[in-house]
């Protein structure tokens, strides 16, 4: 079913006398709730299960940890998640281990399945959210530039990974500004600026490369 923030703009009167005790503004609350979808859920495509598309970042590839979006994982995750797992993720901000499978090679596919595989909330506001799969991105040479391709498994209770069109996106040809990425991406909590800084220099190393080979 789906799943939603429920927000709470208006105090309880036991609330508005703390918050004028301690001359301090209300903060606004939320829950987790579940709703019955009013409209139908996303199509699944098996031919084309990958709902969830992006372009890495030098911050995801330094760090391993491959960043969501608040809609991407309500959407595309927490729906099909119990309402348990999805509290235990949104409410309690704790790390939740997932089982990651790597199908890029679909002949030979590969199961990632410990500590450092994990699903979690990387923001207080529940803007972003993070897979953490630091072993898959090393196995898979990924860099900054190469296109994903990510769904829930419901069969399989895991994350189904995909890389694809290595390196750009079809059909398109955009380019990188380092210093709007590096600014977009240290406003989310949890990455380092060291591994931010590092992987940007790495990308235009590769880049200057590139255009001597």
């Amino acid at each position: 079913m789906k799943k939603t923030l429920y927000y709470n703009f208006i105090p309880t009167k036991a609330e508005e006398e703390e918050c004028k005790a301690t001359a301090t503004p209300y903060k606004p609350t939320w829950a987790l709730v579940e709703l019955r979808d009013v409209y139908p859920p996303p199509v699944f495509d098996p031919l084309n299960p990958w709902q969830i598309k992006k372009v890495l970042t030098p911050a995801e590839v330094g760090s391993g940890r491959i960043v969501l979006s608040h809609n991407e994982a309500f959407h595309y995750v927490f729906r099909y998640w119990t309402t348990d797992m999805t509290h235990h993720v949104v409410m309690s901000q704790k790390k939740k281990n997932v089982l990651v499978r790597d199908v890029t090679d679909e002949n030979n596919p590969t199961s990632y399945i410990n500590e450092d595989m994990f699903f979690e909330q990387v923001d207080s506001d529940c803007e972003y959210y993070v897979l953490g799969c630091e072993e898959l991105v090393r196995d898979r040479r990924l860099h900054a530039g190469d296109e994903i391709g990510l769904f829930w498994d419901m069969k399989t209770d895991a994350f189904q990974f995909k890389a694809a069109n290595i390196g750009a996106l079809t059909g398109a040809n955009q380019s990188v500004c380092l210093d709007d990425m590096f600014e977009m991406v240290q406003n989310i909590s949890g990455f380092d600026d060291d591994i931010v800084i590092e992987a940007c220099e790495s990308l235009s190393f590769d880049k200057k490369r590139a255009r001597c080979s």
